[in-house]
């Protein structure tokens, strides 16, 4: 029976070793056959993520209409340039009546006077420039400012949604890890069962010893589907994330690595963060919005400019027109005096979200300052744990492979080795669970470290 044990446990060690060359002998690499898709390290998948995610796809659109929009908050500094062009025809001409003796005839008479011809063409060329507009000046800048906060909320999804392929990702290592164990005490669990039922048909044992050793294989096999499913959820989501086609299956073939590197990371400052910086150009916008909201109330003096070259003729198209030019240059200037408490009551609203701003970025500050701390004691932690939950895996593998004689030559009783044979389990689940942990802050802390240096 322990020689029996021995074998599965040394199978279930060779398992991992023999999946670790498999990584090493393709370096790691991206394969993609028969339509599946391999996964060999977590950069990898990150590194897909990256390039295929839907999310990160539309962020790429949200940057360029960024753009757009601040060039849009600039045109108003702009001058603007109109062509007109008119033809209108007159149905009936403005008559005027002049004494006939103007022109040599009987005193006492007149003569009717038409002005004008039916036909009168115009085109003419506008130029204006808002020149002193202090309001528009602001709404350049207010855009100019949505644009950066744009791009550092783009950052700040961007590190989120990293954070959460890293995350499925390791879930999928300690799901296969935890399917691999289930499957070794699987094996057990049927031998324990078949040892046990020898025992009562030899009349040694009883059956109800036989029973629960028929249970614990139920248990076993039940735990061992529901970690199936778990599986392949959490590979669909992966897959979700990589934005790979229903047709694809994805494969992770990284196993959790035995030992895991000091952490690489120096300590970081959370107001480096992305939604940190957002948060601070915030404030710098919500002022420059009350700016333009406030100053919308100044004087606003313009240059404009108006040249018309037009023709008066008698028909459409003739060539015995009337042509002539004008043109015109000169300075608006627009003193706003009343608008009713529309204006007023807008500037105090620019003020409070100026206000709201601030007290905003005080507590994304505090935010991230605590989330980036939280990380750091749980690694530290985790780091400190892992060796003690090595330690204690080893041993409770150990207890699982002598226990197991001694209940067959009547040292211990069942319940004592089931409940060593829970002890391992859990044993080993823990390990897999602080190991998995540790990875996981340190990816955390290192994506952050990451977007903290982006400027």
């Amino acid at each position: 029976m322990r020689d029996i044990i021995l074998s599965y446990l040394l199978y279930y060690q060779i398992c991992k070793v023999k999946n670790c060359l498999i990584i090493i002998l393709l370096l790691f690499g991206f394969v993609s056959a028969q339509n599946i898709v391999e996964l060999y390290s977590l950069q990898q998948a990150l590194g897909l993520a990256a390039k295929q995610n839907l999310v990160l796809k539309g962020l790429e659109w949200q940057r360029k209409i960024s753009h757009t929009e601040v060039s849009q908050s600039q045109s108003g500094l702009w001058p603007t340039i109109n062509l007109n062009a008119n033809s209108d025809y007159n149905l009936n001409l403005p008559v005027q009546l002049i004494p006939a003796s103007v022109f040599g005839g009987p005193v006492g008479t007149f003569r009717e006077i038409r002005f004008g011809r039916n036909w009168n063409n115009s085109v003419a060329g506008d130029f204006t420039w808002a020149f002193l507009q202090a309001d528009k000046y602001a709404q350049s800048r207010s855009g100019t400012l949505v644009g950066t906060q744009t791009v550092w909320d783009r950052q700040e999804q961007r590190r989120k949604i990293m954070i959460e392929v890293a995350s499925n990702y390791l879930q999928i290592l300690i799901l296969q890890e935890t399917q691999n164990l289930n499957l070794m005490l699987d094996s057990v669990a049927s031998l324990l069962a078949e040892n046990t039922h020898a025992l009562y048909l030899r009349s040694v044992g009883n059956k109800v010893d036989w029973q629960r050793a028929q249970n614990l294989k139920i248990q076993q096999h039940q735990q061992s589907i529901q970690i199936e499913t778990q599986k392949k959820i959490a590979l669909r989501k992966l897959a979700a994330s990589l934005n790979l086609p229903d047709s694809i299956s994805l494969k992770v073939v990284e196993m959790l690595p035995l030992k895991n590197q000091q952490s690489p990371f120096e300590r970081m400052d959370p107001h480096q963060l992305p939604a940190v910086k957002s948060a601070r150009v915030g404030i710098e916008l919500s002022k420059w919005k009350y700016r333009q909201t406030a100053w919308s109330a100044w004087p606003k003096l313009s240059l404009n400019s108006r040249y018309t070259f037009a023709e008066q003729t008698d028909y459409l198209f003739s060539k015995s027109a009337n042509r002539f030019s004008y043109g015109t240059i000169g300075m608006s200037l627009s003193i706003p005096i009343l608008k009713g408490r529309s204006q007023q009551l807008l500037k105090h609203k620019a003020k409070y979200q100026w206000e709201l701003a601030r007290i905003q970025y005080l507590q994304q500050e505090k935010q991230a300052a605590l989330e980036i701390q939280e990380w750091q004691d749980l690694w530290n932690e985790k780091s400190q744990s892992l060796q003690f939950a090595e330690e204690r895996d080893k041993q409770a593998e150990n207890n699982l492979i002598l226990s197991t004689d001694s209940y067959f030559v009547g040292l211990i009783s069942l319940d004592q080795l089931f409940n060593i044979y829970s002890e391992y389990a859990q044993a080993h689940n823990n390990y897999l669970q602080v190991l998995t942990d540790k990875i996981l802050y340190q990816s955390c802390l290192e994506l952050s470290l990451q977007s903290s240096l982006l400027n």
